[in-house]
């Protein structure tokens, strides 16, 4: 097994433009996780890669060795990447458990802006820099987008500067600013980003499919957030505001920023229930309360960031979270949460009781825990502290989260670092590039089997229905209700809080089929109120009808001893006729008898 893997990789690395060959795998042997469901995707001995293409590492302010790429995986996973991984020249290995890595400039000498990184299953890469200036925050933080989720159109955020990367030779880059002015970058050479100096609420254009990061470097500090393109901008965003508590003397300087595609209305969400509406007709900075839990728009669609910013004995802190509109992540379930940041969620949704799980890489075990909200229609934050161990969560609906080091709420001179994070179930979202999801990880829970023991269904005996329903999927699957019917009757309805990957619910139900029953219907229905978002919602329910055969034996033994019951019937009655007869004809003798004396 391990020489295919070698030779795979070597077939991917020799294919791939600007991967170099190098030592054998250093991994286990195990080949990549199978796909929750055969017909939903890829998995097993053919591998679908996420191709990672960083915009940016560094640039030329800031030398080698202070930017690194920090990689979190959750699955086992194969990782190539077109730098060395280590000093002994290794560039693949197979990774089996959460696994954090690190690629700096210095160790790893290939890493440059436009390196590639590529996996088996989704992972959160992180562009980030962490520094110690006391007068200058040059610290950042963002999210890189996987080439799948490339895109064609972006706005600005902020002043600054875009490092942007095609891999079709030749794309044009067009710079629409809100003033009118327009100029055209050409992007000469496949994965090799340019920086190209911008405006907040420059329109930006491409004539293939690119990704990109944002970035400034000011007197406020450096700050850099990843380009999210158009299509996966929207018209409802959630997110939590109340990220950090203000320490004596510290300014909250931060705001919310939306740039909206035409005029329109937004509707604003606070934690307390109060609602706003304000008309937009241009970009706007609105202050940033801790209340805010979101806004929704009427019409239109709307690139919208969080800017972090903070003054404390005379220094600034700043940096730029890049929303995700909540319109392309309909499946945001499960997310990682890189050590060393704070990670806030928010969830919206109509019920009164949100369930989510944690699971640590320490522990290796999950913690359920509820959230309850006292309105009716939830938009409400989480907090969770991974400041030492990276965890996932695993939620029962749509969570919209963000990172944040601990800037504000540890040391005054801690570094400004934030970003946005993105669900590891669904990174594919809708996309307009032609590269299609082929490979995703969802809970999912299906009727296996439904069988009857000893079978066949004959009548007069005594069955057992065995119902089997299995987590299937590569996430667990938490909170759902069962229910069984036998005959239209409802025999079963139970919920069930949490069931782990391949783990099984069966059910034995014992039933006594009737004489002369025609047939047994039996129906189950799982996850009935659809609280899974699954991979395959259409193996949740199934009913199976059992043709009852008659029982030869029963009806044989009832038809001998009908025969045997009626020949004893009929012998009695031939005796009894016979006897009679017999009477009879005695009788007429002793007659003729008598009769022939008296002559």
């Amino acid at each position: 097994m391990r020489g295919v893997w070698i030779l795979l990789a070597f077939l991917i690395l020799s294919s791939a433009p600007g991967l170099s060959v190098s030592a054998s795998s250093s991994g286990d042997e195990d080949a990549p996780p199978q796909a929750g469901n055969p017909g939903g995707g890829g998995g097993g001995g053919s591998p679908n890669f996420f191709d990672y293409y960083i915009p940016l590492v560094f640039n030329g302010s800031h030398k080698d060795g202070q930017s690194e790429i920090a990689l979190y995986t959750l699955f086992p996973t194969l990782l190539i990447t077109s730098f060395a991984q280590n000093s002994i020249g290794t560039n693949f290995a197979q990774l089996q458990e959460p696994t954090k890595i690190v690629f700096n400039p210095t160790d790893n000498f290939g890493l440059t802006n436009g390196s590639l990184i590529r996996t088996t299953s989704p992972v959160q890469i992180v562009g980030q820099r962490s520094t110690e200036d006391i007068f200058t925050d040059s610290s950042f933080g963002y999210s890189i987008l996987p080439r799948r989720m490339m895109g064609f159109e972006y706005f600005a955020p902020f002043d600054g500067e875009i490092s942007i990367l095609s891999l079709d030779p030749g794309a044009e880059v067009q710079i629409q600013s809100l003033s009118g002015s327009h100029r055209v970058e050409v992007l000469s050479l496949p994965a090799r980003p340019v920086s190209i100096s911008i405006s907040k609420g420059d329109y930006i254009n491409s004539s293939y499919p690119t990704l990109g990061a944002f970035y400034s470097d000011t007197e406020e500090g450096m700050s850099a957030s990843m380009a999210v393109p158009r299509y996966l901008q929207g018209s409802n965003y959630y997110f939590d505001s109340s990220i950090s508590s203000l320490r004596p003397d510290e300014v909250e300087l931060s705001y919310l920023s939306i740039n909206p595609s035409q005029p329109t209305e937004a509707k604003f969400y606070f934690a307390n229930g109060k609602t706003e509406i304000l008309e937009i007709f241009e970009p706007i900075e609105i202050e940033l309360d801790p209340l805010l839990r979101g806004f929704n728009l009427t019409r239109g669609v709307a690139e919208a960031n969080i800017r972090i910013k903070t003054a404390y004995g005379g220094l600034i802190r700043s940096s730029t979270i890049q929303l995700m509109s909540i319109d392309e992540m309909r499946a945001g379930e499960l997310f990682l949460t890189p050590s060393q940041y704070s990670s806030h969620f928010s969830l919206s949704g109509e019920d009164t009781k949100f369930n989510f799980s944690r699971y640590d890489y320490e522990v290796s075990d999950y913690v359920v825990e509820s959230r309850e909200s006292e309105i009716g229609f939830i938009r409400q934050a989480i907090s969770v502290n991974s400041l030492e161990d990276s965890q996932f969560i695993l939620a029962t609906d749509e969570l919209f989260g963000m990172a944040i080091s601990p800037g504000k709420v540890g040391h005054p001179m801690s570094p400004s670092s934030s970003f946005v994070l993105l669900p590891l179930n669904s990174q594919s979202f809708k996309n307009i590039t032609g590269l299609s999801g082929t490979w995703y990880r969802f809970a999912n829970l299906a009727v296996t089997s439904v069988s009857v023991i000893p079978g066949p269904v004959e009548e007069y005996t005594g069955q057992i229905i065995q119902i089997i329903i299995t987590a299937n999927g590569t996430l667990p699957a938490s909170t759902f209700r069962i229910e069984v019917s036998l005959n239209d009757e409802v025999v079963i309805d139970e919920r069930y809080d949490f069931l782990q990957v391949n783990d099984t619910i069966e059910y034995n139900i014992r039933e006594f089929v009737p004489y002369r029953q025609e047939s047994m219907s039996v129906s189950v229905m799982v996850d009935i109120d659809n609280e899974v978002t699954e991979i395959n919602e259409e193996d949740n329910e199934t009913e199976e009808t059992f043709e009852v055969q008659a029982n030869i034996r029963l009806r044989v033994t009832v038809v001998l001893a009908v025969l045997t019951i009626s020949g004893l019937i009929v012998a009695r009655i031939r005796r009894f006729f016979k006897q009679r007869t017999a009477i009879t004809r005695a009788h007429v003798d002793a007659i003729l008898t008598f009769e022939e004396v008296d002559e």
